[in-house]
């Protein structure tokens, strides 16, 4: 069957909204197997170790000590973040605003405290591109 066949033969079954990929480096079919069989030794080892940290885990909670020190670490990254997003929080905030694929996208361009701020910015930037 060649490429307008297939794609004839895809449209009736699938639609007027029919789409396909090609993968010209995707393994063949004696490879998938020989990948498969890697896959399941990968996974193998995976759960050893995986309950062995999942082991170890449950000894380290155990410890007071230790769950004192996560509480702290919790904190002090929430406290991180939350002093982050306020130091780089804007009150006005410009942009364009873009959608591929159905998912929306705004794309920042200006920041500050004021339309003053943003449009002064904006402008700056358009004067410093044209030289």
């Amino acid at each position: 069957m060649n490429i307008k066949q297939a794609e004839a033969k895809l449209r009736a079954l699938l639609g007027k909204h029919a789409h396909y990929e090609l993968h010209p480096d995707a393994p063949d079919a004696e490879a998938r197997t020989l990948f498969r069989a890697q896959a399941r030794e990968a996974g193998e080892r995976f759960r050893t170790l995986e309950k062995a940290r999942a082991d170890r885990e449950r000894e380290l909670l155990a410890d007071p000590e230790y769950r004192d020190l996560c509480q702290q670490v919790k904190k002090a990254r929430a406290d991180r973040d939350a002093a982050n997003w306020r130091s780089d929080h804007c009150r006005v905030v410009a942009g364009t605003r873009h959608a591929v694929g159905g998912v929306g996208f705004f794309s920042v361009e200006a920041r500050g405290d004021s339309w003053t701020d943003v449009i002064a910015q904006l402008e700056q930037k358009r004067n410093g591109s044209r030289r």
